[in-house]
């Protein structure tokens, strides 16, 4: 009985740590760039902890021109590139 009380009061914690952490976000704003690509519009999600989405980059190597104009040089690192398509 009594490991089942430590069990739960452990994961009750772990529960309430991983809570904290999708509710409580800086007080950054998340910023959200539309770019030109030629064909349509490419768009650049930046999260306020920093993480960089990207979404649909074209058909040419025009975004690399576009993300340059909008990252600092520093910190050219995208983590997630989404890709959509019509069918």
């Amino acid at each position: 009985m009594r490991f089942l009380l430590l069990s739960f009061l452990v994961l009750l914690g772990f529960n309430l740590f991983v809570w904290q952490g999708i509710f409580v976000t800086p007080n950054e704003d998340l910023n959200l760039y539309f770019l030109d690509v030629g064909q349509g519009d490419s768009g650049l999600v930046v999260l306020p902890d920093g993480g960089k989405l990207l979404i649909d980059g074209g058909p040419n190597k025009d975004i690399l021109f576009e993300l340059a104009e909008v990252l600092p040089e520093t910190d050219r690192y995208i983590d997630l590139i989404a890709i959509t398509a019509l069918s």
